[in-house]
């Protein structure tokens, strides 16, 4: 009936030309300490054909000129002798006929460069202006060439320092933690308004300026960007740190970044300092200014010292993704305790700054998830809890040992001992703290760090030993028997997810030959205890089979000694709490004392 019916097509040419515009980006420099204005010369899209652009340099309050006239004339700037570079600023040859630059087919980038004159005249305050633009395109295509780059030229500009050099290389052993730091200081006669950086020409990002919580001194700042906001590749990462002071005067300064993914920093591992000349070459330094120390004076470093003391004062070692169970050892020469608000020693499994429990920082001030901190602080010896009671000296050195052993998913034992130079190390652990992780994920890895925090010392050579898997020997919420190996073992028999553990079994520890630890308690409670009064608890304890104090054995026990006595029963003795709760039965010994170095409390 109806057959008049159309349809449309549609043909799209999808071959579309996008426009070619050039922008020209504002350039800085300081007389005196900057030779150059350096602009960023872009096309927005490549061209298949060489595009050559004749530039010209406008007067604003500075005034330009011939170099050869720099001496003889007031002028601030070359206005026609400018220098290009195709490669990003590593090389540089003259533009053609003084300002001419050639795009090759298919290049978007080019660099240029204008001569400053560092002369005589007071310049006062604020900066002098010029501009760059395009005065013709003298061969290829060009949509738009209207934009122009503006430069400023001070006497007086903020100061950028980069403690660390402007070329820095991260990763090249492996990752010790999340990030990335920059650090250092600006200053200004005229006062800092803004501080910024930015990565590889991203948008500036708002940098804080001294004094709170990592930064230190005024003018300290600290950029924290993540490894996986780097290209990881051979190509390097640039990042540009600028400063504004408070009349205008911009300062900036670009820090080359070698960083290729990849590396995994070795498990056993050591730092001899006489060997080192940047600290960064062995390590990476996380906040604060440190030198490179040469205390005996015999033309060798042998180790690192705070130049600043102050908050939190890191060096991370190792790697976040692959170290797990490992005892370090450091000597730290303690120069100044700066009063009792400080502390001196190391963090174990450390992965980097976060937002907890501080948010919203700039760098970033949390410190969880980490595994523990084993330190000396305020008067006493610490770790995750535990304490003792120490009084170090200043101008002594000391050797202080941690060390970090998975027990279950959740749980770590920690230990720490600290002994003074030219004593013999002691064989015991001043304290061990069987701890749940702080926030840490389970099968939880990460590097050390060193930190000292208020305190003014040196850390001296350190030794990093990965521990086998077999060194720690846990059990079950039902009646365990433990059999440790020849070399020296810490056996748990409960369950450390139960809220009671112990409770109800009866276990059988055997540690063989070395140095065992035989655990009764922890820092959080006492194992094996029903905690109903009156009551023997003989429905739960731990029998020790092969306790033996000539390899200094050790019962690890929650509290303190007035909780606890020993009874001899024939051969063997149980450990009671509070008199009555039997714990524990040494099998085959009869002469122990609660007060020896038989018996440890946490």
């Amino acid at each position: 009936d109806d057959a008049t019916d159309t349809g449309t097509g549609s043909i799209v040419d999808n071959d579309v030309v996008l426009p070619i515009n050039v922008t020209i980006s504002d350039a800085n420099a300081v007389e005196g300490k900057d030779d150059y204005l350096v602009f960023d010369v872009t096309l927005s899209t490549t061209s298949s054909e060489a595009i050559t652009l004749d530039l010209a340099a406008v007067d604003g309050s500075a005034s330009g000129g011939l170099i050869e006239n720099f001496t003889t004339e007031p002028i601030d700037y070359a206005n026609q002798e400018f220098e290009v570079s195709s490669d990003g600023g590593h090389t540089w040859h003259l533009a053609t006929n003084g300002t001419e630059v050639t795009f090759a087919a298919n290049q978007t980038a080019l660099k240029v460069r204008l001569a400053v004159n560092d002369d005589t005249a007071d310049e006062e305050l604020t900066a002098e202006t010029m501009s760059l633009g395009v005065a013709s395109v003298l061969s290829g295509t060009v949509d738009d060439a209207t934009d122009t780059g503006t430069g400023s030229i001070s006497d007086t500009a903020p100061e950028i320092d980069v403690w660390y050099g402007s070329e820095q290389t991260f990763g090249h052993i492996g990752q010790a933690q999340t990030w990335i730091n920059i650090l250092g200081n600006v200053s200004s006669p005229n006062g800092v308004s803004s501080l910024t950086y930015s990565l590889n020409g991203s948008p500036e990002i708002p940098l804080s300026i001294g004094t709170k919580f990592r930064l230190l001194e005024p003018g300290d700042f600290n950029v924290d960007i993540a490894y996986t906001d780097l290209d990881g590749s051979p190509v390097d990462d640039t990042v540009v740190i600028t400063a504004t002071d408070t009349l205008g005067n911009i300062a900036t300064e670009t820090i080359t970044i070698d960083y290729e993914s990849g590396d995994v920093w070795p498990d056993q591992y050591s730092i001899d300092w006489s060997n080192v000349t940047e600290i960064n070459d062995v390590a990476q330094v996380v906040d604060g200014l440190w030198t490179l120390e040469d205390n005996d004076n015999d033309g060798d470093y042998d180790g690192v010292r705070t130049a600043e003391p102050g908050y939190d004062r890191l060096i991370a070692i190792g790697d976040i993704n692959t170290w797990d169970d490992y005892e370090v050892t450091v000597p730290v020469t303690i120069h100044d305790l700066n009063g009792t608000l400080g502390g001196v020693g190391v963090i174990m499994r450390w992965v980097g700054h976060t937002d907890d429990p501080i948010a919203g920082a700039q760098p970033k001030a949390g410190w969880v998830p980490l595994g523990g901190i084993g330190w000396y602080t305020n008067g006493q010896l610490e770790i995750n809890g535990a304490v003792q009671e120490r009084e170090l000296q200043e101008g002594s050195t000391y050797y202080l040992t941690t060390r970090v052993e998975t027990i279950t998913s959740d749980t770590a034992l920690y230990s720490i001992k600290l002994w003074e130079e030219g004593q013999t190390e002691p064989t015991a652990w001043d304290l061990q703290s069987l701890t749940s992780h702080w926030n840490v994920p389970t099968g939880s890895t990460g590097s050390i760090a060193l930190i000292a925090h208020q305190y003014d010392v040196t850390f001296g050579n350190v030794t990093v030993t990965s521990l086998p898997d077999d060194k720690v020997f846990t059990g079950t919420d039902s009646d365990d028997t433990l059999i440790g190996t020849d070399s020296d073992d810490t056996l748990i028999a409960v369950d450390l997810n139960n809220a009671n553990p112990g409770l109800g079994e009866v276990d059988n520890l055997t540690g063989l030959a070395g140095a065992d630890i035989f655990v009764l308690g922890d820092a959080a409670q006492i194992y094996y205890d029903d905690g109903i009064s009156n009551n023997p608890g003989l429905e739960d304890y731990a029998v020790i089979i092969d306790f033996n104090i000539a390899q200094q054995d050790i019962i690890q026990l929650h509290g303190d000694v007035s909780s606890y006595q020993l009874m001899v029963n024939g051969s063997d003795t149980e450990i009671l709490v509070n008199g009555q709760e039997l714990i524990g039965i040494v099998k085959g010994v009869n002469n122990l004392d609660i007060n020896s170095n038989a018996f440890s409390f946490v």
